[in-house]
């Protein structure tokens, strides 16, 4: 496979747990024979590479989030609810960097804070919370959201 300056790219298999949310969801692990019976994620996926640069992922991960963004977005909402943990998890495959992640998650806020019961009710996959205390944990978010992007970036942490 070629990119768009004719460089060969290389894919990488990435087991992360779930989409790479491995502090909040357990690793969920099976064995199969053909792959010498070791014990792989469950929800392993490719990332695509180019060999000029390694070290530059195309589909980003919870996993490459720094620590403060994660502790004040994904931690936050699991402290609400697991449902609304895994749309902030989901987004991360769809974003670019860190900063792409952030608006995103305000968006994803401001829709939560304009739906309607159908639509928190497709969201929290048939079990609406408490309106209030999910207001509540959104108010919650987006102050944590605030407090990161006055931070600057080289000051965040990362694990990878």
């Amino acid at each position: 496979m070629r990119n768009n300056n004719a460089e060969r790219t290389t894919h990488n298999i990435a087991n992360k747990g779930f989409s790479g949310m491995r502090r909040v969801v357990a690793r969920l692990n099976f064995s199969c024979t053909l792959i010498g019976n070791r014990p792989q994620s469950l929800t392993g996926h490719i990332v695509k590479r180019c060999k000029q640069c390694n070290k530059k992922i195309l589909h980003m991960d919870t996993d490459d989030l720094s620590r403060e963004t994660y502790r004040a977005i994904l931690i936050e909402a699991e402290k609400f609810n697991h449902d609304l943990t895994l749309r902030f998890g989901v987004l991360a495959g769809q974003c670019k960097d860190e900063h792409d992640y952030i608006e995103n998650a305000i968006k994803i806020i401001d829709y939560l804070r304009k739906a309607d019961k159908r639509e928190l009710s497709d969201i929290f996959f048939g079990d609406i919370p408490d309106l209030k205390a999910l207001s509540l944990t959104l108010d919650k978010i987006s102050n944590n959201i605030d407090k990161v992007k006055k931070m600057p970036i080289d000051k965040r942490h990362f694990d990878f």
